[in-house]
């Protein structure tokens, strides 16, 4: 067994990547701590309770129960980050986020392939466009449905709740694990104008601004805010066009218009919105993996045939050389270079349109929020590797564009009251359309039966010119009906009860085929139907389903006061999410061999992939309590949480197998399914403490377990498919889940203090720092079922920051660093395929910043 983190050139990397401005500004920050531990500041902790007897703390209203309370009011396990926060440790995107509420776990990959994750699971990831999160996204009230929607810039925000557990009694769709709640800042009638002003490392430039103010007066007011932002790549591409960014660059901007009325007992706010980016997000770099030999101790062999005669190699590496000896000496790995021939960016454009009216009746308040959202991507995906045209310059990629329209209508009692209520209605309908387009080159022949002698069914032209299509499409229609009442005993005892019946229509198709190419005799045309199956997992079909489910959710959550300053709270609750849209969905064949290929026989159909999955229902147990100490100065909240998920949504493999030159290869098909049985138990914990007046310290910190209880038919990883004898699948039951890292935990210090008067102005000076830490990762399975664990050991990152500002903060400039001391930290690794090298994806490197901030 090899456990594969990083090689000893690797480690040299990281150790030589700590540098020397680096370390200088890590000095200067940690000894202005050291010397100026004397005063605070205002800054949000990763939960925001009750503010304390002395010193100044940002006070975040939490409004995940649909009014305003604080953190430490709710019973219930939520953080928050609140604006002063987000803008003086730019916190600019879900990145940011998990710094500062380490349960919140996201993979962050592009616009489409990314997922929103917490307490370690993410679900379906990785590209799946008929599937929702088991973590929603709520800005301003609305439910974002596709994760294409949360690719976004956090500009001009007013707070970040984090709430974990299921969700969905109260407002918008019903969620499985938790939900992120965004809040933007509303349009005032004081008149405001703000501007940011940024430029850092790798040619950063970021630019911010808002303006608010009244039309009418005590009528209608009105909110300009947007941004723009540009920074170079840090993966080099090394065989892109021309002047294509480098991997992983920043191009994005966006707009915001807000209007807010006010007519007597009715509010109404109306927003409009438009982001977009053009981005090379897939800058991923490639590691030699070692797989020399398979799970059963057998050598590996990758079969080729060439001029010179048929011949086995143990790693892809030597493979492809010999099949392309014009690019052998490219070929080699890389960890920090993409090898991708022929990558662009891509490009995303999203629209909203919201309306959020608030009737007053009385002590009552009927809410209606209507809103409509559009997303469209549209990628320019690679055409191979080191200078290999497997595709073609058409469109190797999705395209998507999905169209998203929500009502939902609520009434809320009079808050304060020995009872309280809320009771609404939610209607949702989205259309998806996911067109997956890929054009073969000169080269997928080769790629596809490793021989490149261009003879009979070798020959180059059969797939050259192809294009391949799937059109994935799904459409949802959602009616839901909710209650929560909260009931208070007495001064103490606090009961909540929620309850949600959603009923939900949901339908989806792939089509898939192919045309193009080359005209061809009547004994090679179903062979290029078998490559073309080869290439892209299936064509010629139509796969169609619907699925109506009509589901209940519901929260049971006591609370106790024990003392003014302590209090316990239990959560019991209930989550379901629809089942999830296979919008690439394929045929599943039996093998075939070059033999029956050019004897014109297609392979076997022997099913259809589903269109739709189970729903996914998850069972949440929370024990926890929140607490204050000497007199405010120290808060410490923590829980414990089960949370037991049945058929979990995920990201599922089964492979098309051929044999040629005499080697089985093995391709997988990816698809959406279900997992019998999940886990996810941990604790939690958050708090702050004031050792003396005006300087905080803040923590954030989870232990996150996940098992599968139950997962008897997994597919096998590559070293096992590749063993001489293997069964066809494995039994993961009581195993680990990868890619989920046990413990997390982030450490931060922030102060204020007066520094003097400057140009007729008083001057407050600060400083902050905030220390992520991330024990071991897994990124494979463990040793029992593959000879090649793939792992990232653990790590932390460090984030500071000093600045000066007037007591009115009309001025604030400051310096700023993200991951100071440049830890490389690798993010996700895959195994080497038949023809294809390990790939690793990066965390962000050092980024150095000036911002400049003014109001006025």
């Amino acid at each position: 067994m090899q456990v594969i983190d990083m090689s000893p050139s690797l480690r040299r990397a990281f150790l030589s990547s700590v540098r020397p401005v680096a370390l200088l500004g890590g000095a200067v920050v940690l000894s202005s701590l050291g010397a100026n531990a004397a005063r605070a500041q205002d800054a949000a902790p990763a939960s925001a309770p009750a503010a304390p007897a002395s010193g100044q703390v940002e006070e975040v209203t939490i409004t995940a129960r649909d009014r305003a309370e604080k953190a430490q009011d709710v019973p219930l396990p939520i953080s928050a980050v609140g604006a002063r926060t987000v803008e003086k440790e730019h916190v600019e995107g879900w990145k940011d986020i998990v710094q500062k509420v380490p349960s919140f776990t996201p993979a962050v990959a592009n616009p489409r392939t990314g997922a929103n994750g917490m307490r370690g699971i993410t679900g379906i990831a990785g590209g799946t466009d008929g599937s929702e999160g088991g973590v929603g996204v709520i800005v301003d009230n609305v439910f974002y449905t596709h994760i294409g929607f949360s690719w976004l810039t956090t500009y001009d925000i007013d707070s970040v709740q984090v709430a974990r557990g299921p969700q969905g009694t109260l407002l918008g769709k019903n969620t499985t694990i938790g939900a992120v709640i965004i809040n933007t800042k509303e349009p005032s009638f004081e008149p405001q104008t703000t501007t940011e002003t940024t430029v850092g490392t790798r040619g950063l430039v970021e630019e911010k601004f808002s303006n608010t103010g009244t039309l009418i007066p005590d009528t209608l007011a009105y909110r300009i805010s947007g941004f723009g932002a540009r920074q170079d790549g840090f993966v080099k591409n090394l065989y892109a066009p021309s002047g294509d960014p480098e991997g992983q660059n920043i191009d994005r901007w966006g707009g915001r218009g807000q209007l807010l009325g006010t007519f007597g007992d009715i509010t109404d706010r109306v927003i409009f919105e438009h982001d977009a980016s053009n981005e090379n997000n897939n800058g991923t770099g490639t590691f030699d993996d070692g797989w020399n030999r398979n799970f059963d101790g057998t050598a590996r062999k990758i079969g080729v045939v060439t001029a010179a005669g048929a011949a086995v190699y143990s790693t892809p590496q030597a493979a492809l050389s010999a099949l392309f000896p014009q690019y052998a000496s490219r070929i080699g790995a890389d960890p920090w270079a993409t090898p991708y021939t022929g990558i662009g960016s891509l490009r995303t454009r999203t629209d909203g349109v919201s309306n959020e009216l608030n009737w007053h009746l009385g002590d009552y308040t009927l809410t209606s929020v209507s809103a409509w959202r559009r997303f469209d991507f549209q990628p320019h995906n690679w055409i191979g590797n080191f200078g290999i045209k497997q595709y073609s310059d058409l469109s190797v990629g999705y395209d998507v564009n999905v169209n998203q329209y929500s009502q939902e209508l609520r009434i809320a009692s009079p808050t304060g009251e020995k009872f309280e209520w809320t009771g609404g209605l939610y209607f949702l309908r989205e259309l998806v359309n996911s067109r997956n387009i890929t054009g073969l080159g000169p080269d997928a022949v080769t790629m596809t039966t490793a021989n490149n002698t261009n003879v009979g069914i070798y020959n180059s032209g059969i797939l050259d010119g192809v294009s391949a299509y799937r059109f994935g499409r799904t459409a949802v229609t959602t009616f839901a009906q909710f209650a929560q009442a909260t009931y208070h005993y007495d001064e103490k005892a606090t009961l909540t009860l929620g309850v949600r019946n959603s009923w939900e229509d949901r339908t989806a198709s792939d089509t898939g085929y192919y045309e193009g190419g080359a005209t061809l005799p009547a004994n090679l045309q179903n062979v290029r139907t078998d490559y073309v199956i080869a290439n892209t997992g299936g064509t010629n079909f139509n796969i169609n389903g619907e699925q109506k489910t009509d589901s209940i959710s519901f929260l049971i959550n006591p609370s106790y006061k024990v003392t003014e300053n302590f209090s316990t709270y239990l959560n019991v609750a209930r989550g379901v999410k629809s089942g999830a849209a296979n919008t690439d969905a394929v045929p599943v064949y039996s093998g075939n061999t070059p033999a029956a290929w050019a004897k014109n026989q297609l392979p076997n159909r022997i099913g259809l992939q589903d269109a739709i999955t189970k729903p996914e229902v998850a069972y949440d147990f929370e024990l926890g309590f929140k607490s204050s100490w000497l007199d405010n100065r120290l808060l410490v909240n923590a829980n414990v949480y089960d949370n037991e998920i049945y058929d979990f949504q995920a990201k599922l493999v089964n492979y098309f197998a051929y044999t040629t030159n005499g080697q089985t290869v093995y391709t997988p098909n990816t698809l959406l399914g279900n997992v019998p049985h999940v886990r996810l138990a941990g604790f939690e914990t958050d708090g702050r403490y004031s050792p003396i007046d005006d300087f905080w310290i803040t923590w954030a910190g989870a232990y996150n377990g996940a098992w599968y209880v139950k997962f008897p038919n997994s597919a096998l990883p590559a070293d096992y498919q590749s063993s001489t004898v293997h069964p066809t699948t494995i039994n993961l039951s009581g195993g680990r889940i990868p890619n989920v890292s046990p413990f997390t935990f982030s450490l931060g210090g922030s102060y204020e203090y007066i520094a003097g008067s400057f140009i007729g102005e008083n001057w407050k000076g600060y400083v902050y720092g905030n220390q992520f830490f991330k024990s071991t990762t897994q990124f494979s399975l463990g040793a029992g079922n593959t000879g090649y664990v793939l792992k990232q050991p653990s790590y932390s990152t460090f984030n500071a920051g000093i600045g000066f500002k007037t007591s009115d903060e009309k001025y604030d400039i400051g310096i700023w660093a993200k991951n100071l001391f440049n830890r490389r930290a690798v993010q996700s690794m895959q195994l080497s395929t038949n023809l294809g090298l390990g790939t690793l994806y990066w965390n962000d490197p050092l980024t150095v910043g000036v911002t400049l901030r003014t109001k006025f």
